[in-house]
């Protein structure tokens, strides 16, 4: 297991080719997601998913950014059938998408601040109409934030600068959750990179779930969530990101019965 001081003693984790998953329930994480904001221990949750795992086999830096996280999403069905063939506690996954919309929820009914960063203008505006239509107690801002490279740093003098303006809006607002939106593995890297310098309760990492949130684009058909078959609706729609999805499709149970017969033979 892969763990750190900080790591609560009922937290449950599975490691999945090096990475943990937590198999803790939604409601004790979403209890212990409170209980971080009451103690104002900041916080970072992230959404591994197959695609994201393969991701940090060769990326150290999203690896560590995972591995330190306090909150690890199990993020695709994927990782069920990974827990099934290595014999690990993880019986569901908790899409990442609706977790963010239960802290949505969670900050309404506590009248918390939220912050969106990450995702084009539009994807901000109709994030934030929406969330103040339907949570009229959330307190929410957002803006779309800097181009960033694969090493989760702005791109360029420009991107920089846009990145101070946005590091001092969120630590003006002080939230207590801010939601990045910048896709792995900007998004674990970025916030690794600048969680000491930002006044925030915590963060989420949500990839494009504010693209879909915003209705900037479509969500997948609840058949093919049920069946476990959302990368084909993601290949339909984001064909540029073929060549990672059918990574997570192919390559990630290769590696997973090479890690059981590992074990086996072990």
């Amino acid at each position: 297991m892969v763990t750190h001081k900080n790591t609560p003693k009922d937290r449950k984790i599975d490691v999945i080719l090096g990475i943990p998953v937590d198999s803790t329930p939604e409601d004790v994480l979403l209890k212990r997601l409170l209980s971080f904001i009451k103690i104002k221990k900041q916080f970072f949750i992230v959404t591994p998913n197959p695609e994201i795992i393969l991701l940090a086999q060769n990326d150290s830096d999203l690896k560590k950014a995972l591995n330190f996280a306090d909150i690890s999403i199990p993020d695709g069905t994927g990782l069920i059938f990974a827990a099934s063939v290595l014999n690990l506690n993880l019986k569901s996954r908790i899409p990442g998408r609706k977790f963010m919309e239960h802290l949505f929820e969670l900050a309404n009914t506590h009248k918390l601040k939220i912050y969106l960063l990450g995702g084009s203008h539009a994807v901000i505006t109709g994030s934030l109409a929406r969330m103040k239509k339907k949570y009229p107690s959330l307190v929410a801002k957002g803006m779309e934030g800097p181009k960033l490279g694969q090493d989760g740093k702005p791109v360029d003098g420009e991107a920089l600068e846009i990145e101070r303006k946005v590091t001092s809006a969120i630590n003006s607002f002080k939230p207590d959750i801010l939601f990045i939106g910048f896709g792995a593995p900007k998004q674990e890297k970025w916030f690794s990179l600048n969680r000491m310098h930002l006044a925030v309760g915590g963060a989420m990492v949500v990839g494009g779930s504010l693209d879909v949130y915003s209705g900037q684009k479509s969500q997948s058909p609840e058949l093919l969530n049920r069946l476990g078959l959302e990368w084909l609706w993601r290949v339909a729609t984001e064909p540029k990101r073929l060549f990672r999805i059918m990574n997570a499709v192919l390559v990630f149970p290769t590696l997973i019965f090479k890690e059981k017969a590992r074990q086996l033979l072990g």
